[in-house]
């Protein structure tokens, strides 16, 4: 008899793991500056994630007003050429994250990511953050033709026999993938920042050194219930 599982926790990366808005607003601050665009702010560009990093690039093309001079094809090459020369090294995990994901293996649950941030941008963060080796499965913006909030990747992350699991993010699009999926969510906020709607019902976590206390709570009911 093939022996099931254990438990796995999933996690969203940019926003729930890492603070990665600094590093975003300066490739993007970079790129409309060399045209006279006022910059944006970390909120400002914090508001445009989640939804893949085409959006974090189209979003200020539009409301800077430079789309029409800038095409959004010229201008994603450019911006990612800065953000992966520059990016990872100036990301950093938010406090207490490291402790968290440590608690929670040596409590027997495998981790495993679910990010809408591209391949070439997320191992090399992983590298730089010492994550290389943190999780069984890392499914990516482009692993597949389809991206959250879409269940599919998700469901690849948790993997086919997994029965329990628990899917950590920081957003409304991490909220609905969860749903769509049938998984339990808890909503990280380090920031303090999250405007979540009220209809929403979601557990919303301020510090990781609670994490691991909740997540093995959520893990004593199976996936559906």
């Amino acid at each position: 008899m093939e022996s099931i599982p254990a438990p796995v926790v999933v996690f969203d990366l940019d926003g729930t793991l890492a603070d990665s808005a600094p590093a975003i607003t300066v490739a993007v601050n970079w790129l409309i500056s060399r045209y006279g665009a006022v910059p944006f702010s970390v909120a400002q560009v914090r508001s445009f994630m989640g939804r893949g990093i085409e959006m974090v690039v189209k979003d200020p093309l539009i409301q800077s007003g430079i789309a029409k001079q800038l095409s959004f094809d010229d201008a994603f090459p450019t911006f990612m050429a800065h953000h992966i020369d520059n990016g990872p090294s100036s990301i950093h995990p938010w406090k207490d994250v490291d402790q968290a994901l440590t608690t929670l293996q040596k409590s027997g649950v495998r981790l495993a990511l679910c990010t809408n941030k591209l391949a070439i941008l997320t191992y090399p963060l992983l590298q730089t953050l010492g994550w290389q080796n943190m999780f069984d499965r890392v499914i990516c913006g482009d692993t597949f033709t389809v991206r959250k909030p879409n269940r599919l990747p998700l469901i690849a992350a948790v993997g086919e026999r997994t029965r329990r699991a628990v899917f950590v993010g920081d957003t409304t699009i991490d909220l609905e993938t969860a749903n769509a999926a049938k998984i339990p969510c808890i909503i990280m906020d380090p920031a303090n920042l999250l405007i979540m709607p009220r209809r929403a019902k979601v557990r919303i976590l301020n510090s990781f050194r609670d994490l691991p206390s909740h997540v093995l709570k959520l893990l004593l009911t199976d996936i559906g219930k």
